[in-house]
């Protein structure tokens, strides 16, 4: 998965891993959120053209080199990594936030 960056934004491009993450959250909020089913693909694209154009805007994670996007009403959280030389945006995982104990990325 990519995103066409619009002019001075980052391309935004997915690991195999968050591809699959991502791919598993939404399969499972269509089929269990009737009353919503597109606000998880709503979210996750405000926050991809969010950080395409302003790649610092999500706090960074402690002890690593990538930062947390958070999903407030899906409650899921992106993570990713920004590659200024590359001009790019990495999405390493995209996981639901309200576990009790969410693994690092």
């Amino acid at each position: 998965m990519s995103g066409s960056p619009g002019p001075g934004a980052l391309a935004v491009l997915f690991t195999p891993r968050a591809t699959r993450e991502l791919l598993e959250s939404v399969r499972w909020w269509r089929k269990n959120r009737l009353d919503a089913p597109r606000l998880l693909d709503d979210e996750i694209e405000r926050a991809l053209r969010r950080i395409a154009v302003f790649p610092r805007s999500a706090p960074l994670v402690r002890g690593r080199d990538a930062r947390r996007a958070v999903l407030r009403r899906s409650q899921h959280l992106l993570f990713y990594r920004v590659r200024p030389r590359l001009r790019r945006i990495e999405v390493i995982s995209v996981l639901y936030g309200g576990r009790a104990n969410v693994p690092r990325p």
